[in-house]
């Protein structure tokens, strides 16, 4: 099966089982204050994400195809759970941050990296769709600091099939790159719809 797979497909697997855990993560706050019927509807609207190896799991006669099917299934499920704990109670969004950048943070980033480094390891890790849709552009970077745009967004029609706001999705997501970066970098969107990540002041 080696001469089928290649690392890249390994990569990708891995970005959609920490987003699977993510959602894990969720689901288990949501059983926690009492919402256990939200790991039910998940379940029920997309069924239960595969745990198994790359290896066994694999479609070896539709390889992209079976790993955006994958995405996409991690996609949904993550914006259902979101988006059914926060119907009714938007206060909720808080504590989900504090849950999203706890996970990040139990997901770190090598200490001493540069702001490049940090990018790439946000890019390592983190779905952002295919590396063929070319989603990430970097506009600029120095020693301390690195600058992006997205020319796709391949999240929010997620949210918006499961009713919700996609706007939630990179609300959670800069909460979870905090929590990976650390207190080391800063990472912010500017006023040009472009996004930083820099060195934090000493």
């Amino acid at each position: 099966m080696s001469r089928f797979l290649a690392p890249i497909h390994q990569i990708m697997y891995n970005k959609i089982m920490l987003q699977e855990q993510l959602t894990d993560r969720i689901l288990e706050y949501a059983d926690r204050i009492g919402q256990s019927e939200v790991r039910a509807a998940v379940a029920g609207k997309y069924g239960e994400a595969d745990r198994r190896p790359l290896e066994e799991s694999i479609d070896l006669q539709n390889i992209h195809g079976w790993l955006e099917s994958r995405i996409g299934g991690a996609e949904r499920r993550y914006a259902c759970a979101v988006t059914l704990l926060l119907a009714g109670h938007p206060e909720r969004l808080g504590q989900l941050q504090e849950q999203v950048r706890v996970f990040g943070a139990e997901h770190p980033a090598e200490e001493g990296i540069s702001a490049g480094q940090a990018l790439d390891y946000f890019n390592l890790n983190l779905l952002n769709g295919m590396p063929c849709d070319r989603v990430i552009e970097v506009c600029g970077s120095d020693a301390q600091k690195v600058v992006y745009r997205e020319l796709i967004d391949k999240h929010s029609d997620f949210w918006t099939e499961a009713g919700g706001d996609g706007e939630n999705y990179y609300i959670l997501r800069t909460a979870l790159v905090s929590g990976m970066l650390g207190s080391a970098f800063e990472y912010v969107k500017n006023d040009n719809d472009e996004y930083e990540i820099r060195k934090a002041a000493a």
